[in-house]
């Protein structure tokens, strides 16, 4: 559970600071000429995939306060 939750929000915060960076460079972050414009899309197709659900923080809490919770994704 532990992992889970560090992995969780480990992506939590990498998509938070990659929206932050798409955001802060404006126009130019849209620009093919600019190697890390891929970066956005790439980074929120992780976000998309079963590891990044943002389910996982209520399995966690649900395991840390002993409720009955679905293993099914962890």
């Amino acid at each position: 559970m532990a992992m889970r939750l560090a992995a969780s929000q480990a992506l939590k915060e990498a998509i938070g600071v990659g929206d932050f960076a798409y955001h802060a460079a404006g126009a130019t972050a849209i620009s093919r000429a600019i190697p890390s414009s891929g970066g956005f899309r790439d980074l929120h197709a992780v976000a998309q995939q079963i590891q990044a659900r943002r389910s996982h923080f209520e399995t966690v809490g649900k395991y840390l306060l002993d409720v009955d919770y679905d293993m099914t994704f962890l």
